[in-house]
């Protein structure tokens, strides 16, 4: 019921940080067009808390703009403000720096975590505390944590939780979401409980009514597709199945949230990664930098045959507005062609965008200090911008010259190894769970041989995990990053290191200004790897378009445009093929082009108007994820509403983002 008349729940998933702030009135209105009423969205507390006591609602991260614009298009509101968030994000929208908290134990009736999670909201909350339906806005349901019945059973941390919300002004109706065997595990007191799944719906809702016969039934998250690991093909659910399971939710006259309606991307190193997600063998898996997730829109907000079909079935259950608007015509992306590499930069420069820190053993990333260069020469550093939360970290030291075994501690989550620059062994994310890592060194003979030898080992963060349940045999306590423990060379403690915390916190934009000139090399002959690359994309457009950014016969790595960190890349590995690449990115003229490569180059790199999603060779899906259908709806009458322009400054976008991208 709202303002005492029935209401069905028509809902979307739209996570505004998954998308340019340019968009979000497409994207929403598209959702509006395709028969819905309702937009829900996660809020990531590691992106809005960056450093404790630190907050940012610019930009990409302006939740009261988002909320706002969904009110001018007449959609409601689910807020699902977390703190934990899962949705395949970066510790499940957990802030790094919790790890190194004493005594911290997330997700639970802890003391430091509740302190945490009290300053976040008592910061979040009164942002949008009048954008509640009660207060004229378009909130309608607040959502308490996260499918917590998949990792604990205790109703006193629920309770305390939904209490802290209550605290800091939310007065709406609170509802939990859990998979169909965490229901009573999951709750609090007098919530509504709803469920989540995308096979044998009916047989859950029954399940669901059974546990809360006097409430209404709803589908908080009816997943509209899946997502990707890294190794894996690319995951599909067929329209025959995706109709069948809808028929069945609405069927039962029960409301229902699509998750997702669109998925968008996760930029930068902001990608999760599931420990146990279908059964306890399985191990650590890290989610790749698209979230198309097969949804109603594709990746770049184009109109999928699942749009299509949605609209159909709420007509059939006579559920389809007659006053709904036409979707924005989608805008094809545009093919800017070949961009080849001259230049690149040494690891060892690069390193040089930070200042060292000495340590006696290797300590994890969240313990390591940031402290940038100043882009002058000769190089200074800034104070210090924290602690390290994402990207790599270059360990170094010199051993002596001779044939040694060198013992490793515990490596989150891959290593490359080098020995006097030259890689050696490859410790790959599948092992991060080990305890001990070895390999040998050999004697280098020669003139030098008395010299000492540079050991590093380049640590990559390939994003923590968002989701374990807690039967798994790992938790989200432990997801630090970087080596830890002792290092011994034959049988010797090994120590006196040094650690470089490459975090690209400005988007490699330093490595562009003068003071780095010198450290770029004018020709690939002789390049290494890891470095650094750059070149020059020159756009005609006076209003950029969307494109497709291709690394084949690249090896990993990640890309930054004009700043902006796009994501990871692994073809080799894939599914994924191409980044997407927004056009707000781009700019008329001259677009820098970086890439911080860890194997391998092609030298060049090609910006297509298609996507590639799926491994060339194969799986599920080996077509370009292209929207197969028109972008007009079937007839409608005129829209009753529409928006208003969202003004975002582009620059306030970068600059939100820089910390953690």
């Amino acid at each position: 019921m709202l303002n005492g008349k029935p209401l069905r729940i028509l809902s979307g998933a739209i996570h505004y940080f998954r998308v340019v702030p340019e968009y979000w009135e497409d994207r929403l209105t598209k959702l509006k067009a395709a028969g819905l009423n309702t937009v829900e969205t996660y809020v990531p507390w590691n992106l809005h808390e960056p450093r404790p006591g630190v907050f940012d609602f610019d930009g990409i991260l302006d939740i009261k703009n988002f909320i706002e614009t969904a009110k001018r298009l007449d959609l409601l509101v689910i807020f699902r403000p977390g703190p934990y968030i899962c949705a395949e994000w970066e510790f499940g929208g957990l802030p790094s720096w919790l790890l190194t908290i004493p005594g911290m134990k997330v997700r639970s009736n802890n003391k430091p975590y509740l302190d945490a999670t009290n300053r976040y909201l008592e910061n979040l909350i009164p942002r949008i505390a009048d954008l509640q339906f009660q207060k004229n806005g378009p909130i309608i349901l607040v959502q308490v944590e996260n499918e917590y019945g998949a990792y604990g059973n205790d109703t006193v941390f629920m309770d305390a939780s939904k209490q802290q919300l209550v605290t800091h002004g939310i007065v709406e109706t609170f509802v939990t979401s859990d998979g169909p065997k965490d229901l009573t595990t999951g709750t609090a007191t007098n919530v509504w409980m709803t469920v989540n799944e995308k096979n044998d719906m009916g047989t859950h809702l029954d399940t669901l009514k059974s546990l809360q016969p006097n409430k209404p039934l709803m589908v908080m998250e009816y997943w509209s597709g899946w997502f990707d690991h890294w190794n894996e093909n690319h995951h599909t659910i067929s329209l025959k199945k995706f109709s069948l399971e809808l028929r069945a939710i609405l069927s039962r006259n029960a409301s229902v949230n699509f998750y997702v309606f669109f998925g968008g991307t996760n930029f930068g190193f902001l990608n999760g990664a599931n420990f146990a997600l279908e059964n306890l063998s399985m191990p650590y898996e890290p989610t790749i930098t698209s979230y198309d997730y097969d949804a109603i829109l594709n990746e770049a907000g184009k109109l999928t045959a699942k749009w299509n079909r949605t609209r159909e079935i709420l007509q059939e259950f006579g559920l389809l507005a007659d006053d709904l608007p036409q979707p924005p015509a989608d805008v094809p992306a545009f093919a800017y062609g070949q961009v080849n590499f001259q230049q690149w930069m040494s690891l060892d420069s690069v390193a040089l965008g930070v200042k060292g820190q000495q340590m006696n053993d290797p300590i994890q990333m969240e313990l390591i200090e940031v402290f940038p260069a100043v882009p002058v020469t000769p190089l200074v550093y800034n104070a210090s911008a924290g602690f390290q939360s994402y990207g790599y970290v270059l360990y170094s030291i010199d051993i002596p010259n001779g044939n040694s075994i060198i013992v490793l501690g515990e490596i989150h989550d891959r290593a490359q190894v080098l020995l006097d620059g030259v890689q050696i062994k490859l410790f790959d994310y599948p092992k991060s769970d080990y305890h001990e890592h070895i390999f040998d060194v050999k004697y280098r003979p020669g003139p030098n041989e008395d010299d000492p030898r540079r050991l590093q080992i380049l640590v990559e963060n390939m994003g923590r995990a968002n989701y374990a349940r807690k039967d798994a045999r790992v938790d989200l306590d432990t997801q630090w990053k970087g080596m830890q423990g002792q290092v011994y060379i034959e049988s010797q403690l090994l120590t006196n290191w040094t650690a470089y915390p490459l975090e690209f916190g400005k988007g490699a934009a330093s490595f562009l200004t003068p003071a780095f000139q010198p450290y770029w090399k004018q020709n690939l002959v002789g390049q290494t790897f890891p470095s650094l690359m750059q070149s020059t994309l020159n756009v005609p457009d006076d209003q950029p378009r969307d494109t497709y950014l291709d690394l084949t016969g690249w090896g990993r790595g990640v890309v930054f445009i004009n700043g902006f960190n796009i994501g990871r890349y692994w073809p080799d590995a894939g599914p994924q093929q191409t980044l997407y690449v927004p056009g707000p990115v781009l700019k008329k003229g001259a677009n820098s082009v970086v890439v911080f490569e860890l194997e391998k180059s092609a030298g060049f790199v090609t910006f297509k108007d298609v996507p590639q999603l799926d491994k060339p060779t194969g799986g599920s899906s080996p077509s370009p994820c292209v929207s197969p259908v028109s972008t007009q709806a079937p007839p409608v009458s005129s829209p009753t509403s529409t928006a208003t322009g969202l003004v975002c400054s582009f620059a306030a976008f970068l600059l939100c983002l820089a910390i953690a991208f």
